[in-house]
């Protein structure tokens, strides 16, 4: 027990001094995705926000509303889980494992990879649990 409880302080120490270099990795992690058929591209931030949206003009040629809206949110989605990817390999190779991400979802009883996920993923999977 002693010996896992030093373990773990060590691991704290050594992410503690990692800590700025990581906080900086982590704030510079972007993902720009382009839907499949290269009329939408999307760019989000560290924390999946939404920073830049590319319209290709050829959307006009065919005017459909509720695809593009669809391809605009499948996009932005795609972009999320790879900024999100990216962050969480970044706190993967710094904090304890005691510490990941996954680990603290199942402590407050999220989906594993809840913080890897669009929040339209997670709404659709409570609405179906719901529905259920």
């Amino acid at each position: 027990m002693r010996a896992h409880l030093e373990q773990m302080m060590s691991q704290v120490r050594r992410m503690a001094s990692d800590v700025t270099t990581v906080q900086k990795k982590m704030m510079r992690v972007t993902a720009t995705v382009r839907s499949a058929d290269g009329l939408v591209t999307a760019t989000v931030g560290p924390r999946g926000h939404l920073i830049d949206l590319e319209l290709d003009p050829k959307i006009y040629r065919r005017p459909n509303s509720g695809l593009l809206a669809q391809t605009i949110v499948d996009t932005v989605r795609q972009a999320v889980e790879q900024a999100a990817n990216e962050v969480q390999d970044l706190l993967e190779a710094t904090v304890p494992e005691d510490f990941h991400p996954d680990r603290l979802n199942e402590v407050f009883g999220l989906p594993k990879g809840a913080m890897r996920q669009h929040d339209s993923v997670i709404l659709k999977a409570r609405e179906d649990e719901d529905d259920a």
